[in-house]
């Protein structure tokens, strides 16, 4: 599913286990912070909303 590796700063997709491809719509994000090996702080927005919320690096697709 995912073929690039993800770093602070990126613009991400947030996907799920069961998405082969990101949707036109799906949620996305900038990478604020990687807390270890396999986990980022994302901030994410949708709709009229926003926060930070935690994802493992296999649930973000970098937006190239």
């Amino acid at each position: 599913m995912q073929t690039e590796s993800v770093k602070v700063g990126d613009l991400v997709y947030i996907v799920s286990s069961k998405q082969q491809q990101p949707l036109p719509n799906q949620t996305k994000g900038v990478i604020f912070s990687q807390i270890d090996d396999d986990w980022f702080r994302v901030y994410i927005t949708w709709d009229e909303h926003n926060r930070m919320q935690d994802f493992p690096r296999w649930m973000l697709e970098k937006i190239t």
